[in-house]
C-alpha cells in the first residue's frame, strides 16, 4: 500500500499539471527549532525548503527538514486537493533514523522509514475557527505490539489581525493513544505571530514568533523563524 500510495501521488501529479492555469511556488526557512503538533524534533537549529507545483484546485509539495547539527532530517511528499472549504491531504512522511542504513524505496519491516497520513482541513470567511483533523494510515505501529494506532491529531484555530500583524491562537488534542501521547490528552496550545517583509510582488521575507505548549507534557518551547518564498504563476 504504501508503494501503491507513492506511486499515484507522481502519477496523479504529472496528470494534473498538464495544462495551463499552472504556478509554482518556494520557500526556504530557517527556524531556531523544529516543533511540530506538540514536540520538538532534533537538538538544534533546522533549515526547511519546500517547493508546491499547483493547477487549479491541486497542488503537489514537496517539503524537508534539516537540523544543523545532522540530528534529525525528514522528507515529506504530499498533495492537497481543495473543495469549496475543505482541504484535503495526503501525506508520506520520509524519517531516516540517524547513524542507520536508510532507503527512500526500502518498504520492508526493518528497513521502511516511511509513514502517512491523511489530513482534511476546514476553513470559511462566515467561520472565525480554522479546524483540522489528521489520522495516521500506515507506518504507526505500536512499539511493543505492531498494532496500528490510528494516530489522530485535533486541531482548532482562531486567525486573527492585531496592529495589521497575523496572529493565531491554536489548541489540539489527540482522542487515544497513539503517537501523541498513550491515551486521550491536551497536546497543543501556541500563540503564533506572523508578518512578512515585501520584495516585489511575487517574492517575500516571512518572520514567525510561535509559543507553544504540549500541556499533556508539561513542555513548553519560544520559537523564531526567517525564510525567503517566491510565486510564480
Amino acid at each position: 500500500m504504501r508503494r501503491f500510495l507513492l506511486i499515484f501521488f507522481i502519477v496523479l501529479t504529472t496528470d494534473l499539471m498538464a495544462g495551463e492555469g499552472n504556478r509554482l511556488t518556494w520557500q526556504v526557512d530557517v527556524l531556531s527549532r523544529h516543533y511540530w503538533r506538540g514536540n520538538v524534533f532534533g537538538n538544534g537549529p533546522a533549515i526547511e525548503p519546500q517547493i508546491a507545483f499547483g493547477h487549479k484546485n491541486f497542488t503537489f509539495n514537496v517539503w524537508a527538514s534539516y537540523t544543523f547539527d545532522e540530528s534529525y532530517s525528514e522528507i515529506d511528499l504530499y498533495p492537497v486537493l481543495s473543495f469549496g472549504n475543505f482541504e484535503f491531504t495526503l501525506f508520506d512522511y520520509y524519517n531516516p533514523i540517524p547513524g542507520e542504513e536508510n532507503r527512500f524505496f526500502d518498504f520492508s519491516d526493518d528497513g521502511n522509514r516511511h509513514s502517512g497520513e491523511i489530513v482534511v482541513d476546514f476553513a470559511s470567511s462566515n467561520f472565525p475557527v480554522t479546524l483540522m483533523w489528521a489520522t495516521f494510515l500506515y507506518g504507526d505501529g505500536h512499539l511493543l505490539t505492531d498494532e496500528h494506532l490510528y494516530s489522530t491529531y485535533i486541531q482548532a484555530a482562531y486567525p486573527f489581525q492585531f496592529a495589521g500583524t497575523n496572529v493565531e491562537v491554536s489548541t489540539a488534542l489527540t482522542p487515544w493513544e497513539g503517537y501523541y501521547n498513550d491515551s486521550f490528552g491536551w497536546v497543543h496550545a501556541g500563540l503564533a505571530v506572523s508578518d512578512q517583509i515585501r520584495i516585489d510582488d511575487r517574492t517575500s521575507v516571512p518572520l514567525k514568533f510561535a509559543l507553544n505548549f504540549n500541556p499533556a507534557a508539561s513542555r513548553a518551547w519560544f520559537i523564531f523563524s526567517i525564510g525567503l518564498g517566491r510565486t510564480n504563476e
